[in-house]
């Protein structure tokens, strides 16, 4: 079960816009543009917490983020910024909550050459 903890931690240190990537682009350009991503992910978080003797504790464990807001660079803040993992959960369905558009980083053909310039708008309300 240690590695299904990494993992739920690993997203949730990825999470920006209230999504979790579903292509990581060597882990500094992901791509977010998948709602359901974040969904399935806290069904993992829920089943972690039901299956693991003592899962619930995964909910306070500290979430190294990589990036400190929406709008920053992977890793560009001066102090790491951590947070509980319950944190981060109620980020992802705030966020979902009050509805989510963005347009995604880099957009256009060095990204994606076969979608339309529209594709890369991001509007989940």
């Amino acid at each position: 079960m240690i590695y299904y903890r990494a993992i739920i931690l690993s997203f949730a240190g990825s999470v920006r816009h209230g999504l979790i990537p579903n292509l990581h682009g060597e882990g500094v350009h992901a791509r977010y543009n998948c709602r359901d991503a974040a969904w399935w992910w806290l069904q993992a978080i829920q089943d972690y917490c039901s299956i693991t003797p003592n899962g619930e504790a995964i909910l306070a464990e500290p979430v190294l983020r990589i990036y400190s807001s929406d709008e920053s660079e992977a890793y560009d803040s001066p102090e790491e910024t951590t947070q509980p993992l319950l944190e981060v959960i109620q980020e992802v369905l705030q966020r979902h909550a009050d509805g989510i558009s963005f347009r995604e980083r880099n957009a256009g053909p060095g990204i994606d050459e076969h979608m339309t310039d529209q594709g890369f708008n991001i509007q989940v309300l």
